[in-house]
């Protein structure tokens, strides 16, 4: 086996390694903001928990447009 081929064999396998280390904590991050979700369901009025749903879709609104920088003229 050549160097090369080696080194790209290496690369494959750090590439999948992250990319399953990110899958994972990807997965992770949303199974937990699932069962906070399902928590507060349950302890919160329904009008307190609505307040808190509309509360959640603005700052996941205002964390996209941050993510997606400044668009001045669009």
């Amino acid at each position: 086996m050549r160097a090369s081929e080696a080194l790209a064999l290496m690369l494959k396998s750090q590439l999948l390694e992250g990319a399953s280390w990110l899958l994972a904590g990807r997965l992770t991050s949303n199974l937990l903001g699932l069962a906070s979700s399902l928590i507060a369901e349950r302890l919160l009025m329904p009008e307190d928990f609505g307040l808190m749903a509309i509360a959640m879709s603005l700052f996941a609104s205002a964390a996209v447009e941050c993510l997606s920088g400044p668009r001045l003229f669009s």
